[in-house]
């Protein structure tokens, strides 16, 4: 289908970071032929036109990091200490299932495609149930099955996240949405010589690798006690940096750490809500930023972030930086649309394909209305996507050429459905948690 978006503000996030007052962007099937001003001309005359109404034509958002068959769990054990350990791991051996895990996704989606998000790089048990549930919602996914030193609720073997891997990748290999991944957990939830399997079957397989990295107090601890060096030093050690690989938060890094992640590629998803709600601190992704490390920005899981709309996540991304670092002018909007955008993809290694409105890149396109009272007036593009604007505000998602959703009614499936399979999901929860 030939799809015509016109009569909007097209933010291309190009190298040129190029802004079209009155533009218009052409889809051919899931591609993008045209991006610029309105060319009367150039529109075919059998295409579905999309009259933007002087909304904001943008990039898809790319949530580079989140969990999003967690949603069923969310406000459970918000400010418990050592929360992971104690009660997390535990809750998810309890009530974990493949339906859980596709109800949730599919609850998860709701919420991110009516924030605009159009890729998410996750990483959580029964990763082959997330990936139905992204096909049948029509997102773009980079989908990691979590491999872990004891048993989780889809193996009861420590670390058959390989074994559920190569089955999840068989199933998946070349779908257009879905890319499968390797998802070692963490630096301190696998061995060295796994770690370093890990980086071994990602080349193999030719497949991305999604991991937590730097994000934990007691990670720093113990890292440094077994192996002399820091997270991001061991898995430099294991072969895991390098183009394959986003790690999640690297809160904890130095300059060293730093210029390890810089030399090999390593994308990096800076998660700032749920950093700051853990109490884990700020990373520095200024300046990771300014360095030219690949780095966008995630959610996290419904259990750590909560919300899982990246638009909420851009004013945080602004302000957080400028207090950290004591100075209004550091982060400005232009810098934080560029990373919930073309940086997302960098990170993800996939900037070939999506994260900015060019000829030949995949149509994965959003309009943000302009119409609410807070989007009114506009001198400053920028800052009003990320000082102003609300998920509320996103009108039209396009996914690999794809309409999922327009005027904000979502048109892949039913959230009645969804919401009422989850509500049946949520009871046993309740009910289940008197013996917890």
């Amino acid at each position: 289908m030939n799809i015509v978006i016109k009569n909007g503000v097209v933010i291309t996030m190009d190298s040129t970071k190029s802004i079209f007052e009155k533009g218009m962007v052409l889809i051919e099937n899931d591609t993008i032929t045209y991006a610029g001003k309105e060319i009367t001309s150039l529109i075919p005359q059998d295409a579905k036109i999309i009259d933007a109404e002087n909304g904001i034509i943008m990039p898809g958002m790319i949530n580079t990091h989140t969990h999003i068959g967690m949603s069923l769990f969310r406000t459970l054990a918000d400010d418990t200490s050592d929360r992971l350990k104690k009660y997390l791991f535990p809750l998810e051996g309890k009530f974990v299932t493949p339906e859980l895990v596709y109800w949730a996704s599919l609850y998860s989606l709701i919420e991110m495609i009516e924030g605009g998000t159009t890729t998410i790089a996750d990483m959580y048990y029964f990763e082959d149930k997330v990936a139905d549930a992204a096909i049948k919602a029509g997102i773009r996914g980079i989908l990691g099955e979590s491999i872990l030193n004891f048993p989780a609720p889809d193996t009861k073997a420590p670390y058959g996240g390989f074994a559920y891997t190569e089955k999840f990748l068989k199933s998946y290999s070349n779908h257009p949405l879905i890319t499968p991944a390797l998802a070692p957990h963490a630096p301190y939830s696998l061995d060295f010589e796994n770690l370093k399997k890990t980086a071994n079957l990602a080349e193999e397989w030719d497949i991305p690798i999604l991991s937590h990295l730097a994000e934990m107090p007691f990670e720093m601890k113990q890292i440094a006690e077994e192996y002399g060096m820091s997270p991001v030093e061991l898995y430099s050690e294991t072969g895991l940096l390098s183009t394959r690989m986003t790690a999640a938060h690297c809160i904890y890094v130095d300059d060293k750490d730093m210029n390890l992640l810089k030399t090999s590629g390593t994308g990096v998803a800076h998660n700032v809500a749920a950093n700051l709600k853990g109490g884990k601190g700020v990373s520095p992704a200024l300046k990771m930023f300014d360095m030219g490390i690949p780095i966008g920005i995630g959610t996290d899981g419904p259990m750590s972030g909560n919300t899982m709309d990246l638009v909420n996540l851009l004013g945080y991304t602004a302000k957080i930086h400028k207090m950290d670092n004591k100075d209004r002018t550091v982060m400005p909007p232009q810098k934080v649309v560029e990373m919930a955008t073309i940086g997302g993809a960098r990170a993800l290694h996939i900037e070939d394909k999506t994260g900015t409105l060019e000829k030949g890149k995949k149509a994965d396109v959003i309009i943000v209305s302009t119409e609410s009272t807070v989007m009114f007036p506009i001198y400053d593009y920028y800052s009003a996507l990320v000082y102003c604007a609300s998920p509320r505000d996103v009108d039209t998602v396009i996914i690999n050429g794809e309409l999922i959703m327009e005027n904000r009614e979502i048109k892949t499936y039913s959230k009645k459905e969804t919401r009422a399979e989850a509500e049946k999901i949520v009871a046993k929860i309740k009910k289940g948690l008197k013996d917890f």
